[in-house]
């Protein structure tokens, strides 16, 4: 029986991609700008590539041209890559170039073939972990390692910065005329209603893909306020999750009652099924408000990403 550990399969990358970005740069610095956002030394597979990567972009930053002959003092003398010298190699880089336009696209496909490397090596590391666990290791602690490498691939920018730059005069346009339609009624598909009207009429309501955070001493109801937002929302439509860091089950299921409840019955969870007409089934509420109890000793801060993707396979989130 094989015992489980690395394989030998070819790690994803693309070496022509690599040459070609390259070769780009030191044609025209301009191809930097295009992928400085987003590629990284680390991201390249070749060390020889991430090294005049590196060089050519500290030369750019400190407004130096990154040109074959300003690269090459700063490699070593002694440097060969396929039976070609460091003066020849960045020669040949030139002669492969791709053109500005694609340096984006070629920018995005090597940081996504690092991205897979680091998902394998990730995946290798937690098997020779679950293998060779030390007397005190417990799966728990190995999968949580795991879980925090993967969430640092899975929640980095998808659009590898894709942004472009732009004048402040016209970004501040942009904003102005995007808040006129919010004004207007016409711009409400990004903004989410907390259903208090005072703090809406302060704040506009909750733009999508932001984070807010609402704090506050022990006991002045910062999460019966959460809980509100959660179903105010989730009567509009929106999915909602709701999770509990460290508060008991017995306390987190107050949001069940609705805040006309006098707060002594919510306690008692005396929620009256006359004055809340709204059916449960399976321990969810038909308006799509979704609830995680916390395990014994709380959720971890990094355990709610892939809890909040767990759940979305399972409720219309």
């Amino acid at each position: 029986m094989n015992a489980p550990g690395t394989t030998d399969r070819p790690s994803p990358h693309n070496i022509e991609l690599e040459q070609a970005l390259l070769g780009a740069i030191l044609v025209n610095n301009e191809a930097f700008h295009h992928v400085a956002n987003f590629v990284e030394p680390r991201h390249f597979y070749e060390p020889v590539h991430a090294k005049i990567y590196e060089i050519a972009a500290s030369l750019i930053r400190v407004g130096k041209i990154a040109t074959p002959i300003n690269v090459r003092p700063f490699l070593p003398s002694d440097l060969t890559v396929v039976d070609l010298t460091a003066s020849q190699y960045l020669a040949r880089l030139v002669a492969d170039a791709t053109t500005v336009i694609n340096a984006t696209d070629y920018g995005r496909s090597i940081r996504d073939f690092a991205e897979r490397r680091n998902l394998i090596a990730i995946c290798e590391a937690t098997i020779a972990a679950a293998a060779n666990a030390k007397p005190d290791q417990t799966a728990q602690a190995i999968g949580n390692a795991a879980v925090e490498g993967l969430a640092e691939i899975i929640t980095s920018d998808t659009t590898h910065g894709a942004g472009t730059i732009r004048p402040i005069g016209a970004a501040m346009a942009d904003y102005v005329g995007y808040v006129a339609a919010v004004y207007q009624g016409t711009a409400g598909d990004d903004i989410i209603k907390t259903g208090l009207r005072d703090l809406d009429e302060r704040t506009g309501g909750m733009a999508r893909g932001s984070l807010v955070v609402l704090a506050g001493r022990p006991g002045m109801g910062k999460t019966t306020v959460a809980v509100a937002i959660g179903r105010n929302a989730a009567r509009l439509g929106h999915g909602v999750a709701f999770f509990s860091l460290e508060m008991p089950n017995r306390l987190s299921r107050r949001g069940a009652c609705d805040g006309t409840v006098a707060f002594p019955h919510r306690r008692q969870s005396a929620c009256d099924r006359r004055r809340h007409p709204r059916k449960v089934s399976g321990g969810k509420e038909k308006i799509g408000a979704h609830r995680q109890d916390p395990r014994p000793g709380g959720h971890r801060l990094f355990e709610i990403h892939p809890c909040h993707r767990s759940l979305r396979r399972s409720a219309p989130l």
